[in-house]
């Protein structure tokens, strides 16, 4: 199938998870819903790395996977900042919109991730 189209397939995944938690109307809806986001949170790291390391510049493997761990570190750094500022444009803690609006955004950016992956091409593509 291939890594690209795997993280693809992934990335429409974590969009559909985590845009779902916006129609639970329940506790076993909610643990549902995290159990099927569950299933793939973390496992497209390895493919990741994997594909890190092909679009990567020759000799330069180590450095490109450097930043992948760098990236990961900082957005879960900042994540919990911004989903606390929607959540907080939402109405608060006890307002049901703000949780709805970061969970949408949340999936917009998996999407985001989908397609930036439409334009990446591999060193074999490129000088093929």
């Amino acid at each position: 199938m291939g890594r690209r189209t795997t993280i693809m397939i992934c990335g429409v995944w974590m969009a559909i998870g985590v845009g779902a938690f916006y129609f639970a109307g329940s506790m076993a809806a909610y643990v549902g819903i995290q159990l099927f986001f569950g299933l793939v949170a973390n496992a497209v790291w390895p493919i990741y790395y994997a594909a890190t390391s092909d679009s990567a510049p020759v000799g330069a493997h180590s450095t490109a996977n450097g930043v992948i761990t760098t990236a990961m570190f900082c957005g879960g750094g900042l994540a919990p900042l911004l989903m606390g500022g929607i959540i907080g444009l939402g109405g608060g803690w006890q307002s049901i919109t703000g949780y709805n609006t970061s969970f949408l955004f949340v999936a917009g950016c998996a999407l985001l991730g989908v397609l930036c992956q439409v334009f990446n091409r591999t060193r074999q593509e490129v000088a093929g």
